[in-house]
């Protein structure tokens, strides 16, 4: 490979170009027509017009073509398989709250007439594996404070049932008993509250109840 210099022909004598190319990266000469030469331009200098012919090019190549897509890379393993999630509950017609759990609800009743009762029927959307006692009812009236059995609307200890009464006119719960048996306490299907209308006109009651299982 043969090495080309490039010099500056200036009153006789040969200078190196040391300022090219210039700061676009263009270098500019003179190709003498007659003897072939090529002389490189530095700052103001010029080209002769009858005996040179102006030329430029680069120091740097045009970019070459993009090269060809890389081929694709392998597919990666599989991910490892996730946890199986917990079973979700199942209600069927044998399902009973299970021992620990609490479900709650609401009340109502109306009526009127002295010495009269009114009643409303709670149904267990989960029914019991066994009947609540009498001894396991609370019942919490309107402005009272709870009990360690029955702390508030929404909680019951195990093995109880809450009444918690909201609002009580002309009437006064006298009893909770089991629809099934006819007896005092809650049945494993629900329960009946009893209140004893106090006077003429119209006596009304509601509240929320809560149970937990055994």
């Amino acid at each position: 490979m043969s090495t080309l210099a490039v010099f500056m022909i200036l009153g006789g004598g040969a200078y190196a170009a040391t300022t090219i190319p210039g700061p676009s990266g263009v270098i500019n000469g003179c190709y003498q027509k007659n003897k072939g030469t090529l002389r490189v331009l530095v700052g103001k200098q010029k080209c002769q017009k009858k005996s040179e012919l102006g030329i430029s090019w680069n120091n740097k190549g045009v970019p070459g073509r993009a090269g060809t897509p890389g081929t694709a890379g392998t597919t990666g393993t599989a991910g490892t398989n996730g946890t199986n999630g917990v079973n979700g509950a199942n209600f069927t017609d044998t399902t009973t709250l299970q021992p620990g759990q609490t479900e709650s609800g609401i009340y109502s009743n109306w009526g009127g007439g002295t010495g009269n009762y009114m009643s409303d029927g709670v149904n267990f959307r989960i029914p019991l594996a066994s009947a609540i006692s009498n001894s396991n009812v609370g019942i919490i009236y309107e402005g009272g404070s709870g009990t360690s059995d029955c702390p508030g609307p929404g909680h019951a200890t195990a093995g109880h049932l809450c009444i918690y009464e909201t609002d009580a006119v002309n009437g006064s719960l006298s009893a909770i008993e089991d629809p099934a048996s006819g007896g005092l306490g809650a049945g494993t299907a629900g329960f009946m509250t009893y209140y004893t209308v106090g006077g003429a006109g119209a006596a009304y009651a509601y509240g929320s109840w809560s149970v937990t299982a055994p």
